[in-house]
């Protein structure tokens, strides 16, 4: 039986890092953006919304296979959220589930070093992503321009929580 890892993270988390240092021969990925990349010709993590469809057609199809063929040794499915139609299909299989350990500071700092030109649209999903997993309550609009970016850093949300998870 095929082994399934969702390796899960932040952007910017080390997601696919972690999946091309333990890739074998018989092993299979699946990342969202390599696959949208190849499909469309947009840069690396840009997204056309017609075209999503497609893409996850092409991981529940590795999915369905290895239920009905399980060849394959290790799927890796790269992913920042686990929505609930990927929960749904994996039902059956041996899945792993494994996050990124990689702390907020981390991926804003590896963000700032990178040479991407979204840097405020992916910031907006680190932010995202870590509300999401440990319930800090920013949002997009609170902290998405450099006013509101300054108000919330010397705000109350940022001292009574989210940095000391951040520290953490």
């Amino acid at each position: 039986m095929s082994k399934v890892y969702i390796i899960y993270g932040a952007p910017m988390s080390g997601t696919s890092t972690y999946v091309k240092q333990r890739l074998k021969d018989n092993d299979v990925v699946f990342d969202y953006d390599d696959i949208m990349r190849t499909l469309t010709g947009l840069p690396y993590q840009k997204n056309n919304k017609s075209v999503q469809p497609i893409v996850l057609g092409i991981r529940d199809l590795i999915i369905e296979h290895i239920k009905v063929n399980p060849v394959i040794e290790n799927v890796y499915i790269i992913t920042t959220f686990i929505g609930k139609q990927l929960e749904q299909s994996l039902n059956g299989l041996d899945v792993k589930k494994v996050r990124m350990e990689t702390t907020f500071m981390e991926c804003i700092e590896r963000l700032q070093s990178s040479d991407r030109d979204d840097k405020d649209d992916v910031r907006f999903t680190i932010v995202d992503w870590f509300n999401k997993h440990f319930n800090k309550g920013i949002t997009k609009e609170q902290y998405g321009n450099v006013k509101n970016k300054k108000k919330f850093y010397t705000g109350r949300r940022w001292y009574n929580g989210t940095r000391e998870a951040v520290l953490k």
